[in-house]
């Protein structure tokens, strides 16, 4: 997965698919877990830190996938 042509690599996408797919079950399974750190913790993005090099996008943008996707059991 050489970092020029990953994006065009089936395998790549796969992977990635994948991780989204462990992501959303995870989140399934422990509805009352929270994203950490939640603050406070040095050279680590925290949970409302905007993430380079998007300047408006935070973890918790992110934490919700099903407004935009839904995954299959």
């Amino acid at each position: 997965m050489l970092a020029w042509v990953s994006p065009n690599d089936p395998v790549f996408w796969l992977h990635h698919a994948f991780i989204d797919k462990l992501w959303a079950e995870w989140q399934r399974r422990h509805p009352g877990s929270g994203y950490l750190p939640a603050a406070g913790t040095p050279n680590v993005i925290d949970l409302r830190e905007t993430m380079r090099p998007w300047h408006d996008t935070s973890p918790a943008d992110l934490l919700d996938h099903t407004a935009h996707y839904t995954l299959d059991a």
